[in-house]
């Protein structure tokens, strides 16, 4: 209450009073909230010093909880969001801002690898591309830093985000690769270059491929998992997307990880329009039905009728799909 109220000195007192009962030094809550005070005297206090001492300790607290637990997302995001708001700062010059959004995002994509709840991670790091997107000067320097080739993993990986968002996929593939031709952990770099490869157009199984080599850590990571499985469906490598579809049910993704929609195949004509299938219902439920392609399994779509006229066994479709971890689905029927 006390931190809502912008009273951190009076808030700071009063945690530090209750940590020093905690005799097991392991109440994670104490010390995030003590770093999220720590977090706000550093983003408002106007002497640079002072400021910057406020911010190494909230930087601690966040570690603290970082270490205690670390697979609790709050430490995680609440170090990243403290990186992010310094980057804010109008008394910090163009390239130490740089330098914390890159900061953030090494929080970000360090912490997706272990956390069990991705989602304030998530948020934080679209906060990232959207301030860098607000801030042409911190964005050219981070040009300037890729084309003398001293932009760090992170940075590329931020450039070259935005540059796929801009619609120049050329440009960010230019920007991504040396970061996959050196960093197979680096699932998100590998994600962003993949849509960057499907975004110019380049063939399905070359975009498997490249997306395949990081498999070892991908697995872990939602978009990974939507993207790759309907990536090697597409390549008519059924079985091996289903293997991929089946292991992540032991990941324990949350509900909305596992129903967001990952990939949905475009035209290979019109990469601006999604690509239509065509295949025959097969069987009905009042949910529910099942299509069948010419190759490949059963296809879901939730759609049960078509202009108010339910659909029948033996009705032909087209179709557009789309691949979540749970697999694919069978989107917007129309009768042929």
């Amino acid at each position: 209450m006390l931190l809502r109220s912008d009273k951190y000195m009076l808030a700071l007192n009063e945690i530090d009073n209750a940590i020093t009962k905690d005799k097991t030094k392991s109440i994670r809550s104490l010390r995030h909230t003590r770093g999220l005070i720590l977090a706000a005297l550093a983003i408002t206090e106007s002497n640079a010093d002072i400021a910057r001492k406020w911010l190494l300790q909230s930087e601690t607290e966040f570690q603290y909880c970082m270490t205690l637990k670390e697979r609790d997302s709050y430490g995680h995001s609440g170090l990243a969001d403290l990186y992010l708001r310094w980057a804010r700062r109008p008394q910090i010059s163009v390239e130490e801002a740089n330098e914390y959004l890159q900061k953030a995002e090494g929080v970000v994509v360090d912490g997706l690898k272990v956390v069990s709840e991705r989602t304030s991670l998530l948020i934080v790091s679209a906060d990232i591309q959207k301030e860098l997107g607000n801030k042409p000067a911190q964005l050219a320097k981070l040009r300037e830093a890729v084309i003398s080739d001293s932009a760090s993993s992170i940075g590329r990986y931020l450039l070259g985000r935005m540059l796929r968002t801009e619609g120049n996929s050329k440009k960010a593939m230019e920007v991504l690769e040396p970061v996959i031709r050196t960093d197979f952990k680096h699932v998100r770099a590998y994600l962003e270059y993949t849509r960057a490869m499907l975004d110019a157009g380049e063939p399905i199984s070359k975009c498997a491929a490249t997306l395949g080599q990081c498999k070892l850590d991908g697995e872990t990571e939602p978009a990974f998992v939507g993207l790759y499985g309907g990536l090697l469906y597409m390549d008519d490598k059924y079985a091996e997307a289903k293997t991929l579809w089946d292991r992540a049910k032991d990941q324990r993704f949350s509900d909305e990880e596992m129903t967001r929609r990952q990939y949905r195949p475009m035209d290979p004509a019109d990469l601006k329009k999604r690509r239509r299938f065509e295949g025959i219902i097969q069987f009905t439920k009042p949910n529910f039905v099942l299509i069948q392609r010419e190759t490949g399994p059963v296809i879901l779509a939730k759609s049960t009728q078509i202009d108010g006229k339910p659909l029948n066994k033996g009705d032909k479709v087209t179709f557009e799909l789309s691949f979540s971890i749970k697999g694919a689905f069978a989107e917007n029927l129309q009768l042929m």
